[in-house]
């Protein structure tokens, strides 16, 4: 099914029985959204609870000017993170790394949050069964090939521990034209349902641009399979959904990717 794309690209708390809590009464509290993705700076988005009803309390908090700590577990480090305005802090100085446990911990007014995360391995042996596609038909590296029946993009990998994959598509046009003739243009990205298998069929129909697109695997964390559950899709909103952020809302995950790119073509 396609869905609407979530997790940024330009980024184990291994959540043993932990099951999503959702919370139907205001609490005022922070939604943490933390993506750490190998290879990328830390990239940490915060905001507060939008009620539903007038007559609750807020805090005080400025939420650009939280004292933010992500501590490398591995390499026994602290590092500050940066506001950059409107709830995003960073580092450029970090990294993530493979293999690392990082955590965050910050006060909101008289609580303290936390949260702690794995960066995955990076996917291995990731393969397109195309790549270009023209509507209506493929083609493999350049060269035509007898049309997939099925109208189908095939991407497998290797999964021999059965862990958990996202699949999303982006199209990278700076401006890309409609397959479809739409009166509302669609999402330029979109993504797949989280899978423990080892391969996913994309339709053709899937894609609504022309034009060079990149198709990401991404290996997710258990936290994020726990978001994308409690919200009933994989577009996994972190408002009112305790996942793994101590006395908060949201996530805090690392995410490993690789990378193909396929070009669509129209088929006159």
């Amino acid at each position: 099914m396609k869905k609407p794309f979530l997790i940024p690209i330009i980024l184990v708390a291994l959540l043993t029985g932990c099951e999503p809590t959702l919370v139907s009464e205001f609490n005022d509290r922070p939604v943490v959204e933390g993506f750490l993705h190998e290879g990328q700076p830390p990239v940490i988005t915060i905001s507060k609870l939008i009620p539903f009803k007038d007559d609750v309390d807020f805090s005080s908090e400025d939420i650009d000017k939280l004292n933010i700590t992500l501590i490398d577990e591995n390499d026994k480090i602290d590092y500050v993170l940066t506001s950059k305005s409107e709830g995003k802090y960073s580092n450029e100085s970090i990294l993530a790394k493979e293999g690392h446990e990082y955590s965050i911990s910050f006060t909101y007014g008289d609580l303290p949050v936390s949260a702690k995360t794995e960066i995955p391995a990076k996917p291995q042996n990731m393969k397109i069964s195309a790549t270009t596609i023209i509507i209506g038909g493929f083609q493999g590296m350049g060269q035509p090939t007898k049309a997939d029946p099925m109208g189908q993009l095939e991407v497998t990998w290797d999964n021999p521990d059965n862990s958990y994959y996202v699949v999303a598509v982006i199209n990278e046009e700076a401006e890309p034209k409609q397959i479809w003739n739409n009166d509302t243009p669609p999402d330029t990205a979109f993504q797949l349902d989280p899978t423990n298998g080892s391969s996913v069929q994309i339709p053709s129909r899937s894609f609504s641009y022309y034009g060079k697109h990149k198709v990401v695997l991404l290996k997710i964390q258990p936290e994020y399979l726990i978001m994308c559950q409690a919200s009933g899709n994989s577009s996994g909103s972190p408002s009112e959904v305790i996942v793994n952020v101590k006395n908060g809302f949201g996530i805090f995950t690392g995410i490993n990717s690789d990378t193909k790119s396929i070009r669509v073509y129209q088929n006159y």
